[in-house]
């Protein structure tokens, strides 16, 4: 059974808010349909619920168009609204192309067809990233494998899954990682691992055999080794399936609390292990060669 899209619509005008609903029923198939008349409250629903669309015009009562939009920038990924249709009898569209160049943009006064055909490409959009995530969660499954080998022969280390999630944007990954390039025919994307500093410290200390107080340049090799066997690993088994992965070298990063940067724009699906030695996470992103 098919998901129902939720939609917001934010219009001064309680008129156009109805001419939008309808327009929408047709090519959503049965969207879940809220509306709100003032920025303020648009932004509070923003926050409180996942939209799959937010239409909205950038008249509007307590706070515009613009600062709702700059709202919704600042929310995690896991509530902002995937795609934003303005709608402006006040400004044109290469404004929009310049300053917030992910939104859709129709000026008013608008045809029906005009908004049916950018309703229409969002729909597409969404239709092709939802088809191209599938492969990304079952991909995960020969890295999680590959893990568990390589920490209990490589580092004495037993572990269990704990979760797996999408990492936001503002979610930090460890203090020390490790990043290595996926390429093949079908895809292009990265591969990482990282670690608290307590929990890698005491990883070295049984992959190395030696005690150690802090995380130097000479140890933090060690991450990059890990990442290369699973990385290793998991393409041997993928390339069983029909893949074409091809080699590659990590490169190790560390810093209190960063975030690891994939070689590709697409969602990251990490997975979060649980050790005696204290917790780590794997991550993948990956994108479809078109």
């Amino acid at each position: 059974m098919t998901e129902r899209k939720a939609v917001l619509i934010c219009d001064a005008d309680p008129n156009t808010r109805a001419v939008m609903e309808e327009l929408l029923v047709g090519p959503m198939k049965n969207p879940l349909i809220i509306s709100s008349g003032d920025g303020v409250d648009a932004s509070t629903k923003c926050a409180r619920q996942k939209f799959d669309l937010l239409v909205t015009d950038t008249k509007l009562p307590k706070i515009n168009g613009l600062k709702l939009l700059d709202f919704i920038a600042q929310l995690p990924l896991a509530v902002r609204p995937k795609d934003v249709l303005v709608l402006s009898d006040e400004l044109k569209e290469d404004y929009f192309k310049e300053n917030y160049p992910s939104v859709f943009f129709l000026e008013k006064p608008c045809a029906n067809d005009a908004i049916n055909d950018v309703i229409s490409k969002v729909v597409a959009k969404q239709s092709a990233q939802n088809e191209s995530a599938a492969p990304r969660v079952e991909f995960i499954g020969p890295f999680v494998d590959g893990t568990v080998v390589v920490m209990k022969t490589l580092a004495s280390t037993e572990i269990t899954k704990e979760k797996l999630f999408l990492r936001s944007n503002d979610q930090i990954s460890g203090d020390i990682s490790a990043v290595i390039a996926m390429n093949c025919s079908r895809f292009r994307g990265s591969f990482a691992i990282a670690f608290s500093k307590a929990t890698f410290l005491k990883v070295m200390q049984k992959m190395l055999g030696e005690t150690f107080e802090e995380v130097t340049a000479e140890i933090s090799d060690g991450a990059g080794e890990i990442c290369n066997q699973i990385f290793g690993y998991a393409k041997t088994e993928l390339n069983k399936k029909g893949f074409d992965l091809t080699p590659a070298l990590p490169s190790v990063v560390f810093g209190d609390n960063h975030r690891i940067k994939h070689f590709c724009p697409g969602p990251v699906i990490a997975v979060q292990f649980a050790t005696a030695d204290g917790p780590f996470t794997i991550e993948t992103s990956v994108a479809l060669v078109r």
